[in-house]
């Protein structure tokens, strides 16, 4: 799958794409959220999910100047 037809999902499809292709690299921790950072295919994707209410609320794909701006100590 290319990043084009990911970011077109609805987000129960992205987070069943990321649960059944992808592989977690990394979580962080943020006032409200965990934040859980998955590659899969040719990109990387961070999971949103409330730590109040345990849902995901976003799925976003990073650039690769986040990826190294966020996770510079994988």
């Amino acid at each position: 799958m290319v990043e084009a037809i990911f970011r077109s999902l609805h987000l129960p499809t992205k987070a069943e794409v990321l649960w059944e292709h992808g592989k977690i690299i990394s979580e962080r921790k943020l006032t409200s959220h965990i934040v859980t950072l998955y590659s899969v295919f040719a990109f990387y994707a961070e999971v949103y999910c409330d730590l109040d209410f345990n849902v995901i609320e976003d799925i976003r794909i990073l650039s690769h100047e986040e990826y190294k701006e966020f996770y510079n100590d994988i």
